[in-house]
Order: C-alpha cells, then sequence, then structure tokens
C-alpha cells in the first residue's frame, strides 16, 4: 500500500520528480483519515454517484498510475504488466467503497479511458505544442522522470506511431495483442500468445533503446 506525504517521491531518487502535496496528489482522496474510504454508486460497469465521485474515481486511478517507474507509457493500457494493475487495485480500493465486482470493470475500462486521457493530454500540451527536441524535452510533465519523458517522446516520434495517428489501420502486432488478451484477467489467453507478446514488447523495447540513444547523441535517424 502507498504511504502517502506531503510529496510523493521517486523510488531512485529523482529529486525533480517531486509533486507538491494539493496538485497531482488528490487531498479528497488520499488525506483521509486512515479508514475512511469514499462511497460510490454504480450503473452497470460504471460509477454515476455521489456527485462528484465518478470524477473523483478516475482522478485517483490516473494520481496512482503516475507514480514513477510504475507503469510503461508507451505501452497500451493492455499491455501493463498484470501485476502492477494488481497494485492499482489494492492502492485504489483502499480510498474507496469497492468490493470485488468492481475490480474488473475498475481496471479494465475506467483505468483503460484514465490511462488514454492522461497520456492524450501530455502529448497536447508538452509533445504537440512545442516544435523541436529541445523544446519538448525542457517542457516535461511533472509526474514523469527525465528517462521516461525521453522515452514516451521517442515514441511518439516513431513512423508506426505517425501513421496510425494519420488514421492507419494498427499493426498486427496490436491487433494480435487485443484478440488474445483477456478483459477480464488483461493477460494472454494461452502461453504460446504470452511467448508472441514478449518477444514482441522486447524487439520494440530495443527500438525504444536505439531511438534514446540516438536522440542523446543527437545522430541522424
Amino acid at each position: 500500500t502507498v504511504q502517502w506525504s506531503n510529496d510523493f517521491e521517486d523510488p531512485n531518487g529523482d529529486e525533480s520528480w517531486k509533486v507538491g502535496k494539493g496538485t497531482s496528489t488528490l487531498p479528497k482522496v488520499f488525506d483521509q483519515p486512515n479508514g475512511s474510504k469514499l462511497e460510490l454508486v454504480w450503473k452497470g460497469r460504471q460509477p454515476v454517484g455521489p456527485r462528484k465521485h465518478p470524477s473523483l474515481f478516475s482522478q485517483s486511478l490516473g494520481v496512482l498510475m503516475a507514480t514513477p517507474r510504475r507503469f510503461d507509457w508507451t505501452k497500451n493500457w493492455e499491455l501493463q504488466d498484470v501485476g502492477d494493475k494488481e497494485w492499482l487495485w489494492d492502492n485504489i480500493k483502499d480510498k474507496w467503497e469497492l468490493d470485488e465486482t468492481r475490480k474488473e470493470p475498475t481496471l479494465a475500462v475506467i483505468s483503460g479511458d484514465e490511462f488514454r486521457n492522461k497520456k492524450s493530454k501530455w502529448k497536447r500540451n508538452f509533445y504537440t505544442r512545442y516544435a523541436t527536441y529541445e523544446e519538448r524535452i525542457s517542457h516535461r510533465p511533472e509526474q514523469l522522470s527525465q528517462q521516461e519523458w525521453v522515452q514516451l517522446m521517442e515514441f511518439w516520434d516513431t513512423p508506426e506511431h505517425q501513421s496510425q495517428e494519420a488514421g492507419a489501420p494498427p499493426s498486427l502486432g496490436d491487433l494480435f495483442v487485443r484478440t488474445h488478451t483477456s478483459s477480464q484477467t488483461h493477460d494472454a489467453l494461452d502461453d504460446q500468445s504470452r511467448e508472441y507478446i514478449v518477444c514482441n514488447n522486447f524487439i520494440l523495447v530495443i527500438a525504444s533503446g536505439l531511438n534514446i540513444i540516438l536522440g542523446v547523441f543527437n545522430i541522424p535517424r
């Protein structure tokens, strides 16, 4: 369980990542007394009340997602580590009244939407707004470390991502992941599918690392 204090701290000691209380830490949720939980009223797979609680619920998921080094922002939500999603569930239910029947919609639909919305906001405010690598690297989201931001920028720079943004269909690898991943467990449907997904992700990591090296040393691509 996360121990909330005046600041979040990067576990690797990156002091530049610190976020002050009252900004990204959402005190209405995370400063509650121990044992106190906020109520949610559900209709189907979505919370609908009371009042502003559904919005606060999504925002609190976003705060937890932005814990440094926890999630890989170059991957879709469906490809995030199952153990990290379990960590998210364990921590969110400490602050909200949630039973196990709410786990699947929380970790699938609601978390997936919040993950995409947060990444889209970062891209709009810190990437698309600026034209050069130097401008973008100096205007990173406060929730991301320098390394995380470089990796995400390099991912957005890839031809595959650029073509998808322009309306091209997803790659065969993305389609395979979508059709061979359980919506309930968020894991591969079988061992063969899992092996393919792991190998595909390894190739993407190598490509991303090469792009980072080229960017750091200003080597033409």
